[in-house]
């Protein structure tokens, strides 16, 4: 791994991950890119701010070490249809109007382990999917999903939602698939604290966990 700490300003340019890449610092990435990650990862030893959209074409990890990844302007980044973002010990910190992860299509996947969204706006999973090891997602805002493909909480999972969120379950989604949300198996766990689970007809079938 090779420490980093600059401005990166793709403009329209791409990264290629042959390694993990190690951002000792701050890192700023400015301009709309392309990152390749080839499964490695983003070693974050100082916050990420995201001012446009990265769009991420292969599998690629963030690990941020409790750091978060700030999404100001048009930051976004979206994830290309059959990729794989793993999301791992990081904060999401959203101050856009845009939904700040974005899959671009059916089999697009999220994977969360030790990720905390903190809700600055609405956000929307569309399409793709979710598999949720450990989430934390803060209101007061709402997280909608309204994919038709369901996601899922890990075995020995935790998704707690909690500070005013409001997890919603959108008809579009639960007209095709009613399991939008389930756990792998009696230990996945889906904890809400001073939040609201709302769920539009015929109504989400959380029946394992």
């Amino acid at each position: 791994s090779s420490p980093l700490y600059t401005l990166l300003d793709l403009n329209g340019g791409t990264i290629i991950l042959g390694s993990d890449l190690c951002f000792s610092n701050f890192c700023k990435l400015p301009s709309k890119g392309t990152i390749e990650g080839n499964g490695k990862s983003f070693l974050l030893r100082g916050d990420l701010v995201v001012e446009e959209e990265i769009l991420v074409k292969s599998d690629l990890t963030i690990d941020g070490s409790l750091q978060k990844i700030k999404f100001i302007k048009n930051g976004r980044l979206t994830i290309e249809d059959g990729v794989t973002m793993t999301l791992k010990n990081v904060t999401f910190d959203n101050k856009v109007s845009q939904t700040p992860l974005l899959c671009n299509g059916p089999n697009s996947r999220i994977i969360v382990n030790g990720a905390t969204l903190n809700l600055g706006n609405n956000f929307e999973l569309g399409q793709g999917y979710m598999l949720i090891e450990s989430a934390h997602i803060k209101g007061p805002y709402e997280f909608k999903i309204s994919t038709t493909k369901g996601s899922k909480i890990a075995s020995s999972g935790l998704l707690s939602v909690t500070d005013g969120a409001i997890l919603r379950f959108d008809e579009k989604g639960l007209a095709q698939n009613r399991s939008l949300l389930t756990g792998e198996d009696s230990t996945s766990v889906l904890l809400l604290s001073c939040a609201t689970l709302s769920s539009a007809k015929p109504g989400l079938m959380f029946d394992v966990g």
